[in-house]
């Protein structure tokens, strides 16, 4: 999926590249201390695709200029749709993952007519990825819990 500033490729565990993205999260602290288990993870977006067919249940592998820096992912869970993401430590401090939350909810909200609200679920104590989500425009709506919501509804459609 080509976004503005970054290339998405659907994650693949067969393909090193991806692979090593995701262990580098796993093997560094402060990824695993707010990602939790970025395996099970995977596991479970997989299996909730598997299980619905629903093309919202995906993990991709971010580029940006060639360079793989990261994961995002969007999952369908009960009535809410979230999105989890991981940059590697290489990457961070470049507003990369503010830019990225933007260009990936533009094109959810572009691709998925029904999503008219995304969800990121943040620890309390990772304030990097609380004002990262408030960069990209999410708000806070609780001490955990940032949206964005779709800010054209279904207007554009109507006047067409």
């Amino acid at each position: 999926m080509q976004l503005d500033n970054f290339y998405l490729e659907k994650y693949d565990s067969t393909i090193p590249i991806h692979k090593t993205v995701i262990v580098e999260l796993c093997n560094d602290k402060n990824s695993s201390d707010f990602l939790g288990d970025l395996e099970y993870h995977i596991l479970e977006v997989n299996k909730r695709k598997e299980e619905t067919f629903e093309l919202e249940n995906i993990i991709y592998i971010a580029f940006y200029n060639y360079n793989p820096i990261g994961f995002i992912s969007l999952t369908h869970k009960s009535e809410r749709y979230e999105i989890a993401y991981g940059i590697t430590p290489k990457f961070r401090g470049y507003h990369l993952g503010s830019l990225l939350f933007l260009e990936f909810s533009e094109r959810i909200f572009m691709e998925f007519d029904k999503i008219n609200e995304l969800t990121l679920m943040i620890s309390n104590q990772n304030t990097s990825s609380k004002k990262t989500a408030l960069l990209a425009g999410f708000d806070k709506v609780s001490s955990a819990k940032y949206v964005q919501r779709r800010k054209w509804k279904n207007n554009a459609k109507k006047k067409m």
